[in-house]
């Protein structure tokens, strides 16, 4: 069974990831500009998580939520 980790190892510089600290509003704005439909979330270089656009349509914008002071 192939795990998480490994088909992010095999993939590479092609995975996009952001940092725990940044907006759910910057993650937006990653997903937006490189036509992805989610994003790594990394804290300290590791793998922490993962933020999709359904996670912010449900988690932020429909509660609703400030996207500028929410954390992914």
């Amino acid at each position: 069974m192939t795990i998480v980790q490994e088909i992010l190892r095999n993939k590479g510089k092609d995975v996009i990831s952001i940092d725990a600290s940044e907006s759910v509003q910057m993650a937006a704005r990653l997903m937006n500009e490189r036509k992805i439909g989610g994003l790594v979330v990394t804290a300290d270089s590791s793998m922490v998580g993962i933020l999709t656009e359904r996670d912010v349509m449900r988690r932020v914008v429909a509660e609703p939520r400030d996207p500028a002071a929410q954390r992914p």
